[in-house]
């Protein structure tokens, strides 16, 4: 499976767009873009994600301009199917930019959460905003923050979009084949353990979090999340086959994409969800 996987990380990769539902239904929009003579293919798994060879310049593309989709990878579309927000939720997206997550929770609930994006790079979150003034999204709102200290108080559900290797996404990224050292990805365990951490004090008791890369290193993926489960005993693996095809799903209940097996992103996203509070032991005082 190696040789495949290196095979298809050296195909050019179809662009994958995905409908704003709440505006336009996705029946519709195949029509409106099939009758520009654009080749379209519906995913077999998520009604809302097409595949196309390419696209016209998209600043000049009106669909696009009029917010009827955006471009995102059908594999980033899972960790926000794992969060499964629900009208009246707070969720928090810890890691934002560039915001087609933040954007994709708004649309799953046709803007009926409360959608808080947080990342702590100023440029990036105007990125943010930018997108969702397209969109035409009322409900995200923007903090600039490092989701790694962030305080806040408890919301219903919390998104940990790590920053990581990338190696996932070599077919689009390759640069990062010659740029990705060993000693970046220990940086980056490091860094996405510490957002994992502050996120499981950021939810509720009954809450979920769900921790998500573009990465199929396991240092990034199975072993953060083992890690903190064994430091915080208080949160379960809720299993992925409950929000999503059992096609991507592990034997952990883990949710896992390669490029060579489901034609998407190299991804992973797990669910966890917190049991109780942490209770501190009493401390007992001689008189």
């Amino acid at each position: 499976q190696t040789i495949e996987l290196c095979e298809a990380n050296n195909q050019r990769p179809l662009l994958t767009m995905r409908v704003n539902c709440p505006k336009i239904d996705p029946v519709n929009f195949e029509k409106k873009i099939s009758s520009l003579n654009q080749n379209v293919e519906k995913s077999q798994y998520n009604d809302c994600f097409f595949r196309t060879p390419d696209l016209p310049e998209l600043t000049e593309f009106s669909y696009f301009q009029e917010g009827h989709f955006s471009i995102q990878d059908e594999s980033a579309g899972l960790p926000c199917k794992l969060i499964d927000p629900k009208a009246g939720e707070v969720v928090l997206d810890l890691c934002a930019a560039p915001g087609g997550k933040s954007a994709y929770l708004s649309e799953l609930n046709a803007g009926k959460a409360i959608i808080i994006s947080i990342d702590q790079n100023f440029p990036r979150l105007n990125l943010i905003r930018k997108n969702i003034k397209r969109l035409g999204l009322k409900n995200i709102h923007l903090i600039q923050a490092d989701g790694r200290n962030f305080a806040a108080k408890k919301a219903d559900k919390v998104l940990v979009d790590a920053p990581c290797s990338g190696l996932g996404v070599l077919a689009k990224r390759v640069d990062l084949r010659w740029k990705r050292t060993p000693a970046q990805i220990n940086e980056l365990t490091k860094i996405q353990f510490e957002l994992l951490q502050n996120a499981g004090k950021l939810v509720k008791t009954g809450g979920v979090v769900v921790y998500s890369t573009c990465t199929i290193e396991p240092d990034e993926n199975e072993r953060i999340v083992e890690k903190f489960l064994k430091k915080n005993k208080n949160f379960n693996i809720d299993p992925a086959t409950r929000f999503i095809s059992e096609t991507f799903v592990t034997e952990e209940g883990f949710a896992r994409t390669f490029p060579h097996k489901h034609g998407m992103d190299g991804s992973f996203a797990a669910r966890l969800i917190k049991k109780s509070e942490i209770l501190k032991k009493n401390i007992k005082v001689n008189p």
